[in-house]
């Protein structure tokens, strides 16, 4: 089966669109400022990534929008649902010294390993 084949343009507002996504979720994710600015920042060096790649012909411009909006949605979709899980374990003091990280479960295995199976074969899809 063919991969369709979109406008640059197109994926312009995709990226956008998922950029968007992604900045909504983690903006209120954790409590802490310093980190919310931190996993913020993700879009900005995810861009910065893309656009160097582009520039030295490893990918034209549309396979790096491709990857760059299919790993922020995959990032996004690894952790979705989670962010009470997520809030809590922060409020709990994970990752603190001598505070052990709650473990994760299978079903957070489950998720994280399906979402990143499921955008990385999405995107080779879409370049293909």
């Amino acid at each position: 089966m063919h991969s369709p084949s979109f406008p640059l343009s197109v994926w312009w507002v995709v990226s956008a669109v998922v950029t968007v996504i992604y900045l909504a979720f983690y903006a209120r994710l954790i409590p802490d400022r310093r980190i919310t600015v931190r996993l913020c920042s993700a879009p900005a060096w995810m861009a910065a990534a893309a656009v160097v790649l582009t520039l030295v012909r490893w990918f034209d411009a549309q396979e790096a929008l491709v990857c760059y909006s299919a790993a922020l949605l995959g990032i996004v979709l690894a952790f979705a649902g989670r962010g009470r899980t997520i809030r809590q374990a922060y409020l709990d003091g994970a990752g603190r010294p001598g505070v052990d990280a709650p473990k994760l479960t299978p079903g957070m295995h489950a998720q994280l390993f399906g979402a990143v199976t499921a955008v990385i074969a999405l995107a080779v899809w879409l370049c293909a």
